[in-house]
């Protein structure tokens, strides 16, 4: 086994005992062989785990258990009302990304439309153009003058 596998190995499950047996011999034999990780597993064993262990349980003091109850009780009176606002929220959060994509995508679709529809000039329009273009080459450049514009055009080329 390579020294840094069993290096991982001593400063997670080798220390605590959570090794299955076959590995811990594994582990135990290169112990013996290398005397680097022999001396990581010594410090760790010197001067971490054994003043855990010599240290003992510690009871907190009674305003910590208080303080604790008091915040469990507190979160078990949460009204329904509450989890109702509180779900309302989420799903506000979640709708908001939701509705702001659907306004990019009929923004983009009204442009497109629109500027399709403004491009391409629909025949009236091409109509009422050329008619305009010729009523005002008849006005400006001919000498012809048409003091009523309301004669057919039929009566122009007769």
């Amino acid at each position: 086994m390579k020294c840094r596998k069993v290096k991982d190995i001593i400063l997670t499950g080798f220390a605590d005992g959570e090794l299955t047996p076959s590995l811990k011999k594994r582990v135990e034999e290169h112990l013996e062989a290398c005397e680097e990780c022999r001396r990581l597993h010594e410090t760790l064993k010197g001067e971490v785990l054994e003043p855990l262990r010599a240290s003992g349980e510690v009871t907190p003091p009674e305003y910590l258990w208080r303080g604790i109850e008091e915040r469990i009780l507190e979160e078990e009176k949460e009204t329904l009302s509450s989890r109702v606002i509180s779900s309302l929220r989420q799903l506000t959060v979640i709708r908001k990304p939701a509705l702001a994509t659907i306004a990019v995508v009929f923004i983009v679709a009204l442009a497109l439309f629109l500027r399709v529809n403004l491009k391409a000039p629909s025949a009236a329009d091409s109509f009422l153009g050329e008619q305009v273009y010729f009523l005002d080459y008849l006005e400006e450049g001919n000498g012809f003058t048409y003091p009523d514009l309301g004669i057919p055009v039929e009566d122009i080329f007769q």
